[in-house]
């Protein structure tokens, strides 16, 4: 026969290097294939296990940052703007845990303004009624008095001042150059330039005058005889101006004139 026994054994020696090739490359190929599938899931452990430390020290520096600023960035930054204008009214809510924080210290710091901004008060108002009380005072003098900056600028009038020199109210005299209202002229009538006023030279040279024989000028023109007492006015060592009280001295003038014609 022609596919004998002897036929097939032949052909069955033959093809079994075959078979044992495709059953090897089966094997080498399923290896291949079970080795890609580990390497993947191993990378695909490596990445989760990244993630999951990368979102964990993310969470955590966050918790560490809201624990340095005591609460959310934004929380923050709106209390600091609100401070800066001014605004301390708000209280500032810190947990007992926190006490060492940003949040922390800027409430510290406003409850320090607010108490200062209530001192200061105090002390502002404590002033003014110390200036009410002193221009009271000095609106029964029957001494004139005034007070200029160091621009001979009007900051001050008495009622002495305004009724002796035939003012109506402070609003005339106020902020204006007080020499060229009531120093302008000398007694002879010659012009009095303001850098030549013995009461400007005085108190810029931080000097104390007393001063009898000169005029102050009316409102009206009319000149009338003074005695004027000027002091420097310094505080914190700057100098801010002069105090002048004067008096009419008319009725010495003309008892001396009159015991000079005996």
């Amino acid at each position: 026969m022609l596919h004998g026994e002897a036929y097939l054994q032949a052909k069955a020696s033959i093809m079994q290097p075959i078979n044992d090739f495709f059953v090897m490359m089966d094997e080498r190929t399923t290896s291949a294939v079970t080795l890609a599938q580990n390497i993947a899931l191993l990378f695909r452990l490596i990445f989760t296990l990244l993630a999951g430390t990368a979102i964990y020290l993310i969470w955590r520096s966050y918790q560490t940052i809201l624990e340095t600023l005591g609460g959310s960035v934004d929380t923050v930054h709106a209390h600091m703007t609100r401070i800066g204008q001014g605004d301390l009214s708000k209280p500032i809510i810190v947990r007992p845990e926190l006490s060492g924080s940003v949040l922390a210290g800027l409430s510290e710091m406003q409850t320090k303004l607010r108490d200062h901004q209530f001192q200061n008060a105090q002390i502002q108002k404590e002033l003014a009624d110390s200036k009410s009380k002193l221009n009271r005072l000095l609106n029964h003098l029957a001494e004139g008095v005034y007070e200029v900056d160091t621009s001979s600028n009007c900051t001050f009038v008495n009622h002495s001042f305004l009724t002796m020199l035939g003012y109506h109210n402070e609003n005339e005299v106020l902020g204006k150059n007080v020499h060229a209202l009531i120093h302008h002229h000398r007694p002879d009538g010659r012009e009095y330039p303001n850098q030549d006023c013995k009461i400007y030279k005085a108190f810029r040279s931080n000097q104390e005058i007393n001063v009898s024989d000169e005029v102050f000028w009316r409102k009206d023109g009319s000149p009338i005889p003074v005695e004027y007492w000027s002091v420097p006015v310094v505080q914190d060592g700057k100098l801010l101006g002069a105090t002048v009280a004067f008096v009419d001295i008319s009725s010495r003038k003309a008892a001396e004139a009159r015991i000079e014609t005996l």
